[in-house]
């Protein structure tokens, strides 16, 4: 009988490699798969990727169910009640559409997830895999410590012990969780994507906001607002006449961004819609470089390597990135780019400087890395996880 996994996400999965990637690999490998979606409905996807069927990114042993949520009828005030009033009785709810998918293994994403996940195991006798992209407990450290953030620490701890399998982004994010939590090291699965074809064509970053080839153009991609240094990145088109930026898969915030472009350099600084994510390194493939400033608000964000940096690497794009704990050694170790202190905008423009200056050489690194940070390599380990824990059972 053929494995059944569960991948939980509630954080939008078509604009989200990591997922895709994983319900690609797990696919390949002879798994069955169900991407259950704690988030937005079909029709949600369709209208902001412009595709009819978003389901058509997957392996046909993946399929898409959507984890209902019965209140969404109902006007937003009544919503919003029952939210705070009876969320018991929506989460038993979910765990019940959960438990129905009859999963071998449940991988969660996210300590909500998780906390679904385990739940549904204890009913069902799943396994459960937590892949852990960032911690509750890191986001919010130095914060007042309140009665539902200590509730939620507690329930981060209890999930992340319980756990049968557990894997994570990158180094620095498994150390913490091993410190944190006295338990063995979490599998390191990064987010990597194959490099885009040389001969690639479609449409493209500079064709879509009617750029011509000789104009220098930086491009920034994702759509989180914690960490992200909007009015930083606005700062350096500032202080860089002629050059322009691409802001591309914005789909939150966007008001934001028109209040932080200032009237002088507005006319350089795009705003592009959510793609899909497989099609995001071969839409910014026509950029000259990207640009990555992340604040380090968080022990979360110190340590972060998230997808857009993956994405720049397989389009070929030399980076600008503030400096992380993660950043930096990939960036000394393949020469894909400068880093800079993020406190200090006066660096962070001379590093775009420096990058659009001497993009030539810094293309032909990244294009070698390429080979080596792509999904094709990583997946391997990924896919041998599952094997071991199944295995193990």
């Amino acid at each position: 009988m053929t494995t059944h996994i569960c991948l939980l996400t509630n954080r939008h999965w078509l604009f989200d490699g990591r997922v895709i990637n994983h319900a690609c690999a797990l696919g390949a490998a002879g798994f069955q798969i169900t991407i259950a979606d704690c988030g937005r409905p079909p029709e949600w996807y369709r209208a902001r990727a412009g595709t009819g069927d978003p389901a058509g990114y997957l392996p046909p042993t993946c399929m898409v169910r959507r984890i209902e949520d019965s209140t969404q009828a109902l006007p937003m005030p009544m919503q919003q009640l029952i939210r705070r009033q009876f969320r018991w009785w929506l989460h038993r709810n979910r765990v019940r559409q959960l438990a129905a998918i009859s999963a071998d293994v449940y991988q969660a994403a996210d300590l909500l997830t998780a906390r679904y996940s385990l739940r549904v195991a204890a009913q069902t006798g799943a396994r459960v895999v937590y892949d852990i992209r960032d911690l509750y407990s890191a986001e919010w450290e130095g914060a007042h410590p309140s009665r539902v953030r200590r509730r939620a620490i507690a329930q981060e701890a209890d999930a992340v012990r319980r756990a049968d399998a557990r894997l994570t982004v990158c180094n620095g994010l498994a150390r913490l969780v091993a410190e944190r939590y006295t338990l063995p090291l979490p599998q390191v699965i990064r987010s990597c994507r194959d490099p885009v074809p040389a001969e690639a064509t479609g449409p493209d970053v500079r064709s879509a906001i009617g750029l011509d080839t000789k104009t220098p153009l930086l491009v920034h991609t994702g759509h989180s607002e914690r960490g992200r240094a909007l009015e930083e990145m606005v700062d350096i088109v500032r202080r860089l006449p002629g050059v322009h930026l691409a802001l591309v898969g914005q789909q939150e915030g966007v008001d934001m961004v028109g209040r932080a472009i200032d009237p002088s350099v507005g006319a350089r600084v795009h705003v592009v819609p959510a793609l899909p994510a497989p099609e995001v390194p071969a839409f910014i493939r026509s950029a000259d470089a990207a640009v990555i400033y992340l604040r380090p608000v968080s022990v979360n964000m110190r340590y972060a390597l998230p997808n857009k940096f993956f994405e720049a690497i397989a389009a070929g794009l030399p980076l600008a990135i503030s400096d992380g704990e993660e950043f930096r050694p990939l960036i000394r170790q393949y020469q894909l780019g400068v880093v800079f202190d993020p406190a200090d905008r006066t660096a962070a423009v001379a590093a775009v400087g420096a990058v659009l200056r001497d993009r030539g050489r810094y293309r032909e690194a990244v294009r070698s890395a390429a080979a080596q940070l792509c999904w094709h390599r990583e997946s391997a380990a990924y896919v041998q996880l599952y094997r071991d824990l199944l295995r193990a059972r």
